[in-house]
């Protein structure tokens, strides 16, 4: 069974999350036990985007398992501080779990910033929101971003315009 960590912070888009995280379930009903989904984040609860409370979160893993895939969702635009405590810790963790190769990472919308932060996307094509391209741009000037895809797919890293690609 193939692990799914998605990592949740504070301003989630709940849709980023309930998405991606429902194709991974009908995916399981065509191939049973196939993923095992879990919510993981850098505190146990996390406020969503439209003000749902998400609790009982895992703690950040010391370790991904092989071939885990892990998820970023992406936030709000008023919650997109990447140098708040919570996302430096995420940051931190995605650069310490970067080291094994056999992880694929997806990143809806504004998570590729995140991804960005933590120095996953350097040299490599990538996109996201139309709303944060230029921003990524900058983050990342080593990346090809490109505003004009709905995602992206370079290696084990898939990037996504928004949810709706992103599923």
């Amino acid at each position: 069974m193939r692990q799914v960590l998605f990592v949740i912070v504070p301003e989630v888009v709940l849709l980023d999350v309930a998405g991606a995280a429902e194709a991974f379930r009908l995916a399981s009903q065509l191939v049973p036990d196939s993923y095992e989904l879990q919510f993981v984040g850098p505190h146990a609860s996390a406020r969503s985007a439209v003000g749902l409370q998400l609790n009982q979160l895992q703690p950040l893993p010391e370790s991904v398992p092989d071939s885990a895939i892990v998820v970023i969702a992406g936030v709000s635009s008023r919650g997109l501080d990447l140098n708040s405590a919570p996302m430096k810790r995420v940051a931190d963790w995605l650069t310490k779990i970067s080291g094994n190769e056999t992880v694929t990472l997806m990143c809806v919308c504004s998570g590729s910033l995140l991804a960005a932060k933590a120095g996953l996307l350097r040299g490599r094509e990538c996109t996201t929101h139309h709303e944060f391209v230029e921003t990524l741009a900058k983050m990342e000037p080593t990346a090809t971003v490109h505003g004009n895809r709905i995602f992206v797919e370079d290696g084990s890293v898939f990037t996504s315009a928004g949810v709706t690609s992103g599923i």
